[in-house]
């Protein structure tokens, strides 16, 4: 094909990189046990309910019901019992019997049911808000991320090597190695992390986690990456990517660095500082993580 693609491919193994001085500590599994349970009591919380305004037009279910007035006459009929009533929120004149707009006031009381909702949004958002930020402090107790990051930048350097070792039989496939120079750096054994840690997988402790790891390795990837192109030289194919651009992955996706509140795919790193590195170095290879054939190296590596 003309495009053939040749990727190196790795595979970080973050069971390897939990604190193991964190996991046998009672107070700090304490410490997980308490923000797991702060995390599902935060999110299964609802905005709580101002009890003391009450509306006047509400049904006994709780609807509102407009009062929209239109009558004409005194008797309460229509000059015209065949006509179709006005729409809501309009009333008939009686004086030229023309339709005109029903001015509704607002009420000036403050506690509104809609003042009173947005107080509790904002104070739930900085309740969650809190609650993040001591999940995110925890999560990089949990993992010895120096090393993870260490290990990351290790893997891009040997596989760039390899790309400059490996023989393609294929004049095609050479020449796409030599421009894009890819690799595929993922990640195994997370599962048997959130094991170690006595973490559920399907709690938000779990997502904030592998967030956290995930970004740690992209970032790391990507910091010597572009290390390796001011000493090396940029790979021909980062000229018209999207990196050259500014937009890392995350950008693709819409996410920013300055995110809060209920979003979990908010960022940890300064992204801003790397992103000016490489528009002065540029990118050594095309490709930095994937989604890596990991069942294999996840034996290898005992996860």
């Amino acid at each position: 094909k003309e495009h053939t693609a040749v990727c190196n491919i790795a595979s970080i193994s973050l069971k390897a990189c939990v604190d193991t001085n964190a996991v046998i500590s009672k107070p700090f599994m304490r410490e997980i046990q308490k923000t797991l349970e702060k995390l599902q009591r935060i999110k299964e919380k609802d905005p709580p309910d101002d009890e003391s305004y009450h509306d006047p037009g509400s049904t006994a279910s709780g609807d509102s019901c407009p009062s929209i007035d239109t009558q004409s006459n005194e008797g309460g009929q229509l000059d015209n019992p065949g006509e179709e009533s006005p729409p809501a929120g309009l009333k008939s004149n009686p004086s030229n019997g023309s339709a005109t707009k029903k001015n509704h006031v607002a009420r000036s009381n403050p506690k509104t049911p809609g003042a009173n909702q947005r107080r509790a949004e904002k104070a739930q958002e900085a309740t969650w808000e809190r609650a993040l930020r001591d999940a995110e402090s925890l999560v990089y107790k949990m993992f010895k991320i120096n090393t993870l990051q260490r290990t990351v930048r290790a893997a891009v350097r040997v596989l760039d090597q390899v790309v400059d070792i490996t023989y393609s039989p294929c004049p095609k496939a050479r020449k796409s190695n030599a421009r894009n120079r890819a690799l595929a750096i993922g990640a195994s054994g997370f599962h048997d992390a959130l094991l170690i840690l006595k973490i559920p997988f399907d709690s938000e402790l779990a997502d904030i986690a592998s967030r956290i790891a995930m970004e740690n390795i992209h970032y790391a990837a990507s910091e010597e990456s572009q290390y390796r192109a001011r000493t090396k030289g940029a790979c021909e194919a980062h000229r018209n990517s999207q990196m050259s651009k500014g937009l890392f992955q995350h950008n693709l996706w819409d996410i920013v660095e300055a995110s809060s509140g209920r979003d979990k795919t908010r960022l940890t790193l300064s992204w801003a500082g790397l992103n000016k590195k490489i528009e002065t170095n540029g990118m050594r290879n095309s490709l930095l993580t994937g989604v890596a054939p990991t069942q294999t190296s996840s034996k290898v590596a005992g996860n």
